[in-house]
């Protein structure tokens, strides 16, 4: 799971140029690859929003765009989601219209492209600003897992990975276990139908845990990669998670393919098929907010959304904390007093070592003794209470 931060990214705007500078002849393109696909990126020096005519938007406001592009990487023509918010995508219609993009490559050739980027507008230091988040960013290292699936399935792919796991395989219990949660991540491969042909464990840090899931991936039914309907052989991870005294996520995912409304019916079991790993698998999850909700003793008389960037330590514990935005009292008081409260269950890194996590939460107040507690560095079926 990727530490992904707005408010380093924010930062790293402000250097873009000197970056651009010495990066002239890299791109996205040429650096980060999924299903054989280089994905596009903007080139240097050609967003130019009009700050003079951006809107003030007191809460953030998110819309998705879906950039057209030829096999030059031109824009043919942008759409824009959801159209009662188009009024804001108009105000910066022309700048956004002005980007260049290095073109996006299928087995190293050229090909049409639709982009998601996700644009933002909020208020920064009393001054309207407004960001663009692409599925992959080669400045900031970030990766979008939703909208890196989602670009590749408005191209004509299907994304590969699990169907449906075999509950009846995922009774465990040890008594040895205490504070610490198993969890074990398998690499994947399989033929064009969605056939398994093999599977290894690329880590685990309880063996009873991965002996049971070993037998249970070879029952397990898995979506096979398609690129306009031709089907081909695929490779993903699968990460498998079990927490016994967890309360949140409260909403289990992945939810299965063939049945978007259903989940996956398990109490204690996790699953996540991805097509990439990052340097974090596991992310903090909140352990003192039950189902995403955080109670303090009193009634909390403000009705409204503070976003803070955090960084926990490699016990869980919140070692220190800024606001993205300014908040004012007394919501920067109330904030201030329930951040340090708060406990997670550690990150761990890709060998299973409890490591330091740096990520944005947002804390949703609503007038009353429950604090809404949303980690957006969670996958977006986990992210309880947050639209």
């Amino acid at each position: 799971m990727l530490v992904y931060n707005p408010a380093m990214f924010r930062k790293s705007i402000i250097t873009l140029a000197a970056i651009f500078c010495l990066l002239p002849l890299i791109s996205a393109g040429e650096t980060f690859e999924l299903l054989d696909v280089n994905f596009p990126s903007i080139r240097p020096d050609t967003w130019h929003p009009d700050k003079s005519n951006l809107p003030f938007a007191k809460y953030p406001v998110k819309l998705r765009l879906h950039f057209f592009l030829t096999d030059n990487g031109d824009i043919d023509s942008i759409a824009c989601f959801p159209e009662n918010k188009k009024n804001y995508y108009e105000r910066i219609e022309s700048s956004l219209k002005n980007i260049k993009f290095y073109p996006a490559l299928y087995k190293r050739e050229p090909i049409p492209f639709i982009i998601p980027i996700d644009i933002e507008f909020f208020v920064a230091n009393g001054k309207p600003t407004v960001e663009l988040y692409l599925p992959y960013d080669d400045y900031s290292c970030t990766k979008r897992k939703n909208m890196l699936d989602s670009a590749l399935e408005l191209n004509g792919f299907t994304v590969p990975g699990l169907i449906k796991f075999p509950s009846y395989f995922c009774y465990f219990r040890d008594p040895t276990l205490t504070a610490e949660y198993p969890y074990a991540i398998f690499e994947i491969e399989l033929d064009g139908d969605g056939n398994l042909i093999d599977h290894n464990e690329k880590f685990s840090n309880f063996e009873a845990f991965s002996r049971l899931l070993i037998n249970a991936i070879m029952y397990a039914r898995f979506q096979p990669e398609k690129y306009n309907d031709q089907k081909l052989d695929s490779k993903l991870y699968l990460i498998v998670r079990f927490f016994e005294n967890l309360n949140y996520p409260v909403v289990l995912w992945p939810p299965e393919k063939d049945n978007p409304h259903a989940k996956i019916p398990f109490d204690y079991i996790r699953l996540e098929s991805s097509l990439y790993l990052d340097s974090i698998v596991h992310p903090p999850i909140p352990t003192n907010a039950p189902f995403g909700i955080f109670r303090v003793p009193e009634r909390t008389p403000v009705n409204d959304t503070a976003y803070v960037n955090l960084l926990i330590d490699s016990s869980g514990n919140v070692e220190k904390y800024e606001y993205n935005d300014y908040l004012p009292d007394p919501l920067g008081k109330i904030v201030g007093d329930v951040i340090p409260k708060l406990k997670f269950t550690p990150a761990r890194d890709l060998s299973g070592r409890k490591v330091r996590f740096e990520g944005d939460l947002y804390l949703i107040f609503n007038s009353s003794k429950k604090i809404r507690i949303v980690a957006d560095w969670l996958p977006l079926e986990a992210q309880i209470g947050w639209e």
